[in-house]
């Protein structure tokens, strides 16, 4: 039993252990995928798939190119706790499309084309579909270029139109509007090609005549304002030249004679500069002779300072030897006494002491020559002192005076620095003074050349109008003749309004309902290979959403022109309140439908409409079910 029980223990105990191990897998995933899932929206990444397996992240999903991508690639890698990841994404290939609009001005063309040939084509053809400008709006980058010779050939069926739509996309080729007389032809000739629809009209006489009475009052409308304008541009050129004219001569004047006197000055002043500039020098070098000079005698000065201080000590060394010697002298004398006395009463030592008394007289002697000795050499350095001291005065008196000749120096150069510095000064003002002149005066030719200019502008305005004045009288003969025929038509017209209901009706192609099952389906093609996005939580169309909105707005305009309106449905997946949706959808929804009325859709055959999360086609417990409930329906059904 004992080995049962072990082996039953351990069974449990890696059931445990592996099944913690799985629960803990299961929130690692789900942790992982929620944060690339926050990640990737704040890069506003819609409809992307997100597969955590382990830490392994996988991608997929449709991009609009490679540097979309690389970001959200990055965005995942760089996600805490994310290993890989691996790329699923594909690239959303543009294929291409054409759309082209005839009004009675010309043609406008906008799509993307897949090379310049293809564009310079295609400008042809619309050429000889229109007697108007042919405006361009094409790009180019398409992928796909064989749909090309099909929409070539729908703009030249566009000359058989008053007006209408041409839209063309790989895949899909649709012709409507209002025939210039018969429509039949025209619906004969695009019946025999494949893959073309045709939605076009014949012309009613009361819409044809109207509409070229509108045109031809909007134009003689034009030409009188333009006469008007142009008549006032040509009186207000015409007071301009002669003020400017007047004011040209009065400144040419003033300019030269300020010039001359400008000139003067500055000549002046040039002069003068000159002659301070040579007085500085001179003063400049009679300062620096000076200065050598003073600098000799304070050399000087300073040379018998020091004489007469060694001098001095001299003088105080001998007075000092001097006085040592006269206190000998009396030492001496007194001894002498002393011993004259000792000899009066010792005859014994009398020939010694007159011995020594010799030897003390030679020496009185020898120092009474040492000290007439030292007292001529005090009386010689008292005598140099006294030169020194003569010496010196001068030399204060001599570099007192040079000093007072340096300051007044040295004034008169600061003087002429400040003189120089001013007159410099008044050549500079003097010089931007006559730049200033020279830029009038060419300012002033300038406007001369301008003014010739404008003047021969005023011949052309007045040929100008004296043409549309002519051309005016013969248009207004033409409205004329052309009420005429209008009046004539009056009985025609009143009966044409009474069975206008019956023409209408006789206008639609037959079998509406199945035209509107074709603009449907049309519409559910396109949205099969591109997706409607927005940014996270707005009603903000993404860049990546306006070629497929084009295509779906050239479907709208062709079902249109058949009398055909589009309900525009917006859609939400179940996140968030039911309030918040239903708000969300209806934006969403109206952002679509300015979309296409911007580009030329009726707006009364547009229609918003929010369904916010109550109409799901997908699983709102998966993130792909979600996916596929955030979208833009399209549903057309007959006005």
């Amino acid at each position: 039993m004992r080995p049962i029980l072990i082996v039953g223990v351990a069974i449990a105990t890696l059931l445990t252990f592996y099944s913690a191990l799985w629960f803990k897998s299961e929130t690692i995933e789900a942790d992982i995928t929620q944060r690339v899932t926050d990640n990737l929206a704040q890069s506003d990444a819609n409809g992307i798939e997100i597969d955590v397996n382990g830490r392994h992240v996988t991608l997929s999903g449709i991009v609009n190119d490679e540097t979309t991508e690389a970001a959200y690639l990055n965005t995942a890698d760089q996600t805490y706790g994310a290993l890989g990841p691996i790329d699923g994404l594909t690239m959303q290939k543009n294929a291409g499309y054409l759309k082209a609009v005839k009004s009675a001005t010309g043609i406008k063309l906008v799509g993307t084309v897949p090379s310049e040939d293809a564009r310079v084509a295609l400008l042809g053809a619309a050429a000889e579909g229109t007697q108007g400008e042919v405006i361009d709006g094409l790009t180019l980058g398409a992928t796909d270029g064989e749909w090309t010779s099909e929409a070539g050939f729908g703009l030249s069926q566009m000359g058989q139109l008053s007006s209408g739509t041409l839209s063309v996309t790989p895949d899909s080729y649709t012709l409507s509007g209002t025939a210039n007389g018969d429509a039949m032809p025209l619906r004969s000739a695009v019946a025999d090609r494949a893959g073309w629809q045709t939605f076009v009209s014949a012309p009613t006489v009361e819409s044809d005549l109207s509409s070229q009475l509108s045109a031809l009052q909007a134009d003689v409308a034009d030409r009188d304002n333009s006469i008007a304008e142009i008549s006032t541009e040509r009186d207000t050129l015409a007071t301009s030249l002669a003020a400017m004219t007047l004011a040209r001569d009065t400144a040419v004047e003033q300019g030269e004679a300020s010039i001359a006197a400008l000139t003067d000055e500055r000549d002046t002043a040039v002069t003068d500069l000159e002659a301070l500039r040579a007085s500085l020098n001179d003063t400049q070098s009679d300062s620096t002779t000076l200065r050598g000079e003073l600098s000799d005698a304070q050399t000087a000065l300073e040379s018998a300072t020091t004489e007469l201080a060694d001098r001095d000590a001299t003088i105080v060394a001998l007075n000092t030897q001097v006085t040592d010697l006269n206190a000998n002298n009396a030492a001496l004398a007194a001894e002498l006494e002393t011993q004259k006395a000792s000899m009066s009463s010792d005859a014994q030592t009398g020939a010694e002491l007159r011995a020594q008394i010799a030897d003390q007289t030679a020496n009185l002697a020898a120092r009474g020559a040492t000290i007439t000795e030292l007292e001529g050499k005090l009386d010689e350095a008292t005598t140099a002192q006294t030169a020194s001291l003569a010496q010196i005065e001068t030399l204060s008196a001599d570099n007192t005076a040079k000093d007072a000749v340096i300051s007044e120096l040295d004034a008169k150069v600061a003087k002429a620095n400040e003189m120089q510095t001013e007159a410099e000064g008044q050549i500079a003002t003097l010089s931007e003074a006559l730049k200033t002149r020279d830029g009038t005066v060419d300012d002033l030719t300038a406007r001369l050349a301008d003014q010739s200019q404008d003047t021969s502008k005023l011949a052309d305005l007045s040929a100008q109008i004296e043409t549309l004045e002519t051309s005016n009288k013969g248009l207004a003969s033409e409205v004329a003749a052309f009420g005429a025929v209008i009046a004539s038509k009056d009985a025609t017209i009143a009966d044409l309004r009474k069975n206008k209901p019956a023409v209408a009706a006789a206008n639609v192609p037959a079998g509406s309902s199945e035209f509107a099952a074709q603009c449907s389906a049309r519409a559910g093609e396109v949205l099969e290979t591109a997706q409607i996005n927005f940014s996270s939580g707005t009603a903000n169309i993404r860049n990546n959403s306006v070629e497929v909105l084009e295509r779906l707005t050239g479907i709208a305009l062709a079902c249109a022109d058949s009398g055909l309106g589009v309900e525009v449905g917006g859609h939400t997946d179940s996140q968030g309140s039911d309030e918040a949706n239903q708000a969300l959808s209806e934006q969403r929804a109206t952002a679509i439908v300015k979309f296409m009325s911007d580009r030329g859709v009726p707006a009364d055959a547009l229609t918003a409409v929010g369904y916010g999360e109550a109409q799901p086609i997908g699983d709102n417990e998966t993130p792909e079910g979600r996916a596929q409930n955030r979208r833009i329906s399209f549903e057309w059904q007959a006005r």
